[in-house]
């Protein structure tokens, strides 16, 4: 493989060797630097084997990663990249496969992507995975960003429901105006039967002299006797209010 120009010179190599004599689980990775730290931008060429079972012959998938970072660049070429790779190759053999005799996991390429930029964050910065801060040393290790990601699909419901929200607001506060009556009105509403026919006649009185702008005064309940209900001509079937005026008989 080497060359054949699928695997750099310093290369690194994870097995499981079984008793029978068998191998599986082979991975390889290699850094592009000539020493162990060059200051150079190094990349890494790395090759999976995808098969798992003794009856297949041994498929190694070939792989490339470069750095596309400029922020990263600095870490990059200060690292020491063939000791990284010598410590984390056991590493890379288990990201990529999903325990006992299985063959490679499908999104080799991710999970290299990943794996690598992982012990950019750890072992630039002079730590190993499984180290321990110090006392009074940060806590923290790689690079935290403080992020949720949230689906448009539940924008989009979140805003049909708010407004949805809005909408019933504004329609319950329109009608509790509309509905809204003041205790003065309250207490002006006829509750008894003479009460109701007081009522009446006043609005009797109101619509008789409306035309002659003359304020009708309140009728006391003395006055009713004056008033009667039933029909009247010309309007035959029409119920209405009458008044009794010195034998005449006035209707509404």
């Amino acid at each position: 493989m080497s060359q054949k120009g699928l695997i750099y010179d310093s290369g690194y190599v994870e097995q499981t060797q079984w008793s029978s004599g068998f191998v599986n689980h082979l991975v390889i990775w290699s850094t592009s630097a000539s020493i162990d730290s060059n200051g150079s931008l190094w990349s890494v060429k790395a090759a999976v084997e995808t098969t798992s079972s003794q009856r297949d012959h041994i498929q190694l998938t070939p792989l490339t990663c470069s750095v596309s970072a400029s922020g990263a660049e600095q870490t990059i070429r200060g690292m020491t990249s063939g000791t990284a790779l010598k410590e984390w190759v056991p590493t890379y053999q288990g990201l990529m496969y999903n325990g006992f005799n299985t063959s490679a996991v499908q999104d080799v390429q991710d999970a290299l992507a990943i794996l690598l930029n992982t012990m950019t964050m750890i072992s630039g910065g002079n730590n190993y995975l499984l180290a321990e801060p110090g006392p009074g040393q940060d806590k923290t290790q790689g690079c935290l960003a403080r992020a949720s990601y949230v689906p448009t699909v539940m924008v989009v419901i979140f805003l049909a429901v708010a407004g949805l929200g809005i909408t019933a607001f504004v329609a319950w506060c329109i009608t509790s105006i509309r509905l809204f009556r003041s205790p003065s009105e309250l207490e002006a509403l006829p509750l008894s039967a003479e009460e109701w026919a007081t009522f009446a006649a006043r609005e009797y009185l109101s619509t008789a002299n409306n035309s002659h702008g003359v304020v009708v005064a309140p009728v006391e309940t003395s006055e009713l006797k004056s008033f009667s209900v039933g029909f009247s001509q010309p309007n035959i079937g029409r119920i209405g209010m009458f008044q009794r005026r010195q034998g005449n008989l006035l209707n509404q």
